[in-house]
Protein backbone atom coordinates (compact mmCIF):
# COMPACT_ATOMS: atom_id res chain seq x y z
CA UNK A 1 0.00 0.00 0.00
CA UNK A 2 1.32 3.77 -1.60
CA UNK A 3 2.17 5.67 2.30
CA UNK A 4 0.99 8.58 0.96
CA UNK A 5 -2.51 7.33 -0.27
CA UNK A 6 -3.42 4.92 2.45
CA UNK A 7 -7.09 5.47 1.11
CA UNK A 8 -6.99 2.04 -2.58
CA UNK A 9 -10.07 4.08 -3.37
CA UNK A 10 -8.76 7.39 -3.29
CA UNK A 11 -7.17 9.08 -6.17
CA UNK A 12 -3.46 10.42 -5.60
CA UNK A 13 -4.09 13.48 -6.71
CA UNK A 14 -7.02 14.60 -5.63
CA UNK A 15 -9.58 13.79 -2.35
CA UNK A 16 -12.28 12.47 -4.56
CA UNK A 17 -12.77 8.97 -3.59
CA UNK A 18 -12.96 6.99 -6.90
CA UNK A 19 -15.64 3.74 -7.48
CA UNK A 20 -15.53 1.22 -5.13
CA UNK A 21 -14.59 -1.37 -8.01
CA UNK A 22 -16.97 -3.95 -6.23
CA UNK A 23 -19.77 -2.16 -5.85
CA UNK A 24 -21.66 -2.32 -9.57
CA UNK A 25 -24.81 -3.67 -10.11
CA UNK A 26 -23.54 -7.12 -10.91
CA UNK A 27 -21.40 -8.92 -7.87
CA UNK A 28 -18.32 -10.88 -7.88
CA UNK A 29 -15.70 -8.07 -8.10
CA UNK A 30 -15.88 -7.58 -4.39
CA UNK A 31 -15.45 -10.48 -1.69
CA UNK A 32 -17.72 -11.39 0.60
CA UNK A 33 -14.78 -10.92 2.76
CA UNK A 34 -15.07 -7.26 2.64
CA UNK A 35 -18.62 -7.06 2.98
CA UNK A 36 -20.77 -6.20 6.14
CA UNK A 37 -20.39 -9.29 8.71
CA UNK A 38 -24.01 -9.06 10.09
CA UNK A 39 -25.33 -9.16 6.60
CA UNK A 40 -23.06 -11.96 5.02
CA UNK A 41 -24.26 -14.04 8.19
CA UNK A 42 -28.16 -13.31 7.35
CA UNK A 43 -27.04 -14.48 3.56
CA UNK A 44 -25.90 -17.64 5.12
CA UNK A 45 -28.99 -18.60 6.93
CA UNK A 46 -30.90 -18.00 3.93
CA UNK A 47 -28.85 -20.77 2.24
CA UNK A 48 -29.53 -22.68 5.43
CA UNK A 49 -32.99 -22.18 4.73
CA UNK A 50 -33.18 -23.44 1.36
CA UNK A 51 -31.20 -26.45 1.94
CA UNK A 52 -33.37 -27.53 4.71
CA UNK A 53 -36.62 -26.78 2.32
CA UNK A 54 -35.06 -29.00 -0.13
CA UNK A 55 -34.15 -31.12 2.21
CA UNK A 56 -37.73 -31.61 3.70
CA UNK A 57 -39.19 -31.96 0.33
CA UNK A 58 -37.85 -35.19 -0.33
CA UNK A 59 -39.56 -36.54 2.52
CA UNK A 60 -42.73 -34.60 2.60
CA UNK A 61 -45.18 -37.04 0.74
CA UNK A 62 -43.97 -39.44 3.34
CA UNK A 63 -45.43 -37.32 6.00
CA UNK A 64 -48.26 -36.30 3.76
CA UNK A 65 -49.24 -40.31 3.92
CA UNK A 66 -49.59 -40.59 7.33
CA UNK A 67 -52.01 -37.73 7.69
CA UNK A 68 -54.02 -37.17 4.36
CA UNK A 69 -56.36 -34.74 5.44
CA UNK A 70 -53.29 -32.68 6.09
CA UNK A 71 -51.22 -33.61 3.20
CA UNK A 72 -51.46 -30.33 0.80
CA UNK A 73 -50.06 -28.24 3.94
CA UNK A 74 -47.44 -30.83 4.34
CA UNK A 75 -46.53 -30.27 0.83
CA UNK A 76 -46.38 -26.83 0.90
CA UNK A 77 -43.95 -26.15 4.31
CA UNK A 78 -40.84 -27.31 2.72
CA UNK A 79 -42.13 -24.76 -0.26
CA UNK A 80 -42.48 -22.05 2.17
CA UNK A 81 -39.00 -22.92 4.20
CA UNK A 82 -36.98 -22.51 0.83
CA UNK A 83 -38.70 -19.41 -0.02
CA UNK A 84 -37.57 -18.19 3.51
CA UNK A 85 -34.12 -18.96 2.48
CA UNK A 86 -34.00 -17.34 -0.96
CA UNK A 87 -36.13 -13.73 0.90
CA UNK A 88 -32.83 -14.05 3.49
CA UNK A 89 -30.23 -15.09 0.71
CA UNK A 90 -31.75 -11.46 -1.78
CA UNK A 91 -31.75 -9.45 1.31
CA UNK A 92 -30.10 -5.68 0.12
CA UNK A 93 -26.26 -5.42 1.03
CA UNK A 94 -25.67 -2.42 3.57
CA UNK A 95 -23.82 0.74 2.21
CA UNK A 96 -24.61 -0.07 -1.20
CA UNK A 97 -25.28 2.91 -3.59
CA UNK A 98 -26.78 1.02 -5.86
CA UNK A 99 -30.34 -0.34 -5.29
CA UNK A 100 -29.83 -4.18 -5.93
CA UNK A 101 -27.72 -6.34 -8.04
CA UNK A 102 -28.99 -6.87 -11.39
CA UNK A 103 -30.56 -10.06 -10.64
CA UNK A 104 -31.96 -9.38 -7.06
CA UNK A 105 -35.56 -8.04 -7.35
CA UNK A 106 -36.15 -10.86 -10.59
CA UNK A 107 -34.99 -13.46 -8.47
CA UNK A 108 -37.16 -12.00 -5.39
CA UNK A 109 -39.82 -11.01 -7.81
CA UNK A 110 -40.33 -14.62 -9.96
CA UNK A 111 -40.15 -16.50 -6.64
CA UNK A 112 -42.46 -14.74 -4.96
CA UNK A 113 -45.05 -15.83 -8.23
CA UNK A 114 -43.53 -19.51 -7.71
CA UNK A 115 -44.65 -19.12 -4.01
CA UNK A 116 -48.06 -17.56 -4.59
CA UNK A 117 -48.70 -20.90 -7.51
CA UNK A 118 -48.00 -23.18 -4.84
CA UNK A 119 -50.50 -21.67 -2.12
CA UNK A 120 -53.13 -21.70 -5.65
CA UNK A 121 -52.45 -25.54 -5.53
CA UNK A 122 -52.56 -25.80 -2.24
CA UNK A 123 -55.76 -24.78 -2.06
CA UNK A 124 -56.88 -27.06 -4.71
CA UNK A 125 -55.65 -30.07 -3.31
CA UNK A 126 -58.74 -29.86 -1.26
CA UNK A 127 -61.44 -30.07 -4.11
CA UNK A 128 -60.44 -33.27 -6.10
CA UNK A 129 -63.08 -32.80 -8.36
CA UNK A 130 -61.83 -29.73 -10.25
CA UNK A 131 -59.40 -30.97 -12.84
CA UNK A 132 -56.06 -29.05 -11.77
CA UNK A 133 -52.96 -30.68 -14.57
CA UNK A 134 -53.01 -27.52 -16.44
CA UNK A 135 -52.74 -25.53 -13.15
CA UNK A 136 -49.88 -27.65 -11.93
CA UNK A 137 -48.40 -27.42 -15.23
CA UNK A 138 -48.84 -23.47 -15.04
CA UNK A 139 -47.01 -24.00 -11.36
CA UNK A 140 -43.90 -26.02 -12.77
CA UNK A 141 -43.31 -22.81 -15.40
CA UNK A 142 -43.55 -20.53 -12.65
CA UNK A 143 -40.72 -22.60 -10.57
CA UNK A 144 -38.97 -23.31 -13.14
CA UNK A 145 -39.11 -19.57 -14.87
CA UNK A 146 -37.99 -18.75 -10.89
CA UNK A 147 -34.69 -20.67 -11.55
CA UNK A 148 -33.23 -18.69 -14.24
CA UNK A 149 -32.56 -14.71 -12.37
CA UNK A 150 -31.58 -17.06 -9.32
CA UNK A 151 -29.04 -19.19 -10.97
CA UNK A 152 -27.26 -16.01 -11.92
CA UNK A 153 -27.99 -14.32 -8.51
CA UNK A 154 -26.55 -17.37 -6.55
CA UNK A 155 -23.17 -18.36 -9.19
CA UNK A 156 -22.56 -13.98 -8.84
CA UNK A 157 -22.78 -14.90 -4.91
CA UNK A 158 -20.29 -17.69 -5.07
CA UNK A 159 -18.19 -15.67 -7.14
CA UNK A 160 -17.68 -13.29 -4.39
CA UNK A 161 -16.55 -15.95 -1.88
CA UNK A 162 -14.60 -16.67 -4.46
CA UNK A 163 -14.99 -19.26 -5.91
CA UNK A 164 -15.27 -19.57 -9.94
CA UNK A 165 -15.58 -23.13 -10.24
CA UNK A 166 -18.69 -23.67 -7.73
CA UNK A 167 -20.16 -20.31 -9.37
CA UNK A 168 -19.96 -21.63 -13.14
CA UNK A 169 -21.44 -25.08 -11.75
CA UNK A 170 -24.35 -23.69 -9.49
CA UNK A 171 -25.11 -21.58 -12.36
CA UNK A 172 -25.54 -25.00 -14.70
CA UNK A 173 -27.45 -26.61 -11.91
CA UNK A 174 -29.74 -23.96 -11.60
CA UNK A 175 -30.49 -23.28 -15.59
CA UNK A 176 -30.41 -27.13 -15.93
CA UNK A 177 -33.27 -27.81 -13.16
CA UNK A 178 -34.98 -24.52 -14.91
CA UNK A 179 -35.43 -26.16 -18.26
CA UNK A 180 -36.52 -29.56 -17.20
CA UNK A 181 -39.28 -27.42 -14.82
CA UNK A 182 -39.66 -25.83 -17.75
CA UNK A 183 -40.28 -28.66 -20.10
CA UNK A 184 -42.12 -30.47 -17.37
CA UNK A 185 -44.87 -28.18 -16.94
CA UNK A 186 -45.26 -27.61 -20.72
CA UNK A 187 -45.82 -31.06 -21.24
CA UNK A 188 -48.64 -31.20 -17.99
CA UNK A 189 -50.22 -28.52 -19.83
CA UNK A 190 -50.05 -30.14 -23.06
CA UNK A 191 -51.83 -33.30 -22.01
CA UNK A 192 -54.31 -31.43 -20.20
CA UNK A 193 -55.67 -29.75 -22.90
CA UNK A 194 -55.03 -32.78 -25.31
CA UNK A 195 -56.61 -36.07 -23.18
CA UNK A 196 -56.49 -37.89 -26.13
CA UNK A 197 -52.42 -37.99 -25.94
CA UNK A 198 -52.52 -39.73 -22.98
CA UNK A 199 -53.67 -43.10 -24.18
CA UNK A 200 -52.75 -46.81 -23.08
CA UNK A 201 -50.65 -46.84 -26.30
CA UNK A 202 -48.82 -43.44 -25.26
CA UNK A 203 -48.03 -44.70 -21.99
CA UNK A 204 -46.31 -47.09 -22.66
CA UNK A 205 -43.87 -46.05 -25.66
CA UNK A 206 -43.94 -42.48 -24.75
CA UNK A 207 -44.80 -41.15 -21.56
CA UNK A 208 -43.74 -43.77 -19.37
CA UNK A 209 -40.20 -43.27 -20.51
CA UNK A 210 -40.26 -39.46 -20.47
CA UNK A 211 -42.00 -40.12 -16.62
CA UNK A 212 -38.59 -41.78 -15.83
CA UNK A 213 -36.06 -39.23 -17.55
CA UNK A 214 -37.93 -36.69 -16.01
CA UNK A 215 -37.93 -37.82 -12.65
CA UNK A 216 -34.27 -39.09 -12.48
CA UNK A 217 -33.16 -35.97 -14.01
CA UNK A 218 -34.91 -33.61 -11.36
CA UNK A 219 -33.52 -36.05 -8.51
CA UNK A 220 -30.17 -35.50 -9.40
CA UNK A 221 -30.05 -31.87 -10.07
CA UNK A 222 -31.66 -31.27 -7.07
CA UNK A 223 -29.39 -33.44 -5.27
CA UNK A 224 -26.11 -31.63 -6.66
CA UNK A 225 -27.79 -28.46 -5.73
CA UNK A 226 -27.82 -29.24 -1.73
CA UNK A 227 -24.62 -30.02 -2.05
CA UNK A 228 -23.74 -26.59 -4.27
CA UNK A 229 -25.79 -24.88 -0.61
CA UNK A 230 -24.22 -26.64 1.72
CA UNK A 231 -20.28 -25.87 0.26
CA UNK A 232 -21.76 -21.94 0.14
CA UNK A 233 -22.90 -22.04 3.68
CA UNK A 234 -19.71 -23.74 4.84
CA UNK A 235 -17.65 -21.49 2.69
CA UNK A 236 -19.59 -17.66 4.47
CA UNK A 237 -19.22 -19.61 8.21
CA UNK A 238 -15.58 -19.79 7.52
CA UNK A 239 -15.36 -16.23 5.73
CA UNK A 240 -16.97 -15.05 9.26
CA UNK A 241 -14.77 -16.75 11.51
CA UNK A 242 -11.57 -15.76 9.27
CA UNK A 243 -12.90 -12.03 9.75
CA UNK A 244 -14.87 -12.35 13.54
Amino acid sequence: MDDANPNPYQAPATDTPTEDPGWGDLPGERPLQNSDRSWVGQVARGGNWMFTGLLLGFSADIFAGWIPSLAPVIKFIPSAIYFLGIWMLTSPEPGKRVAGWAMRAPTRGMNTLSMLSSCVLVWLDYFPTIDSNWLRGLGMLFSGAALVPTAFYFSALFARVPNLALAKQSRLVFLALAIVLLGAGLLSMLFASNPWLISESNSKSLLLPLSVVLILSTMALVLWRLWLLSQFVKALHRLRERVG
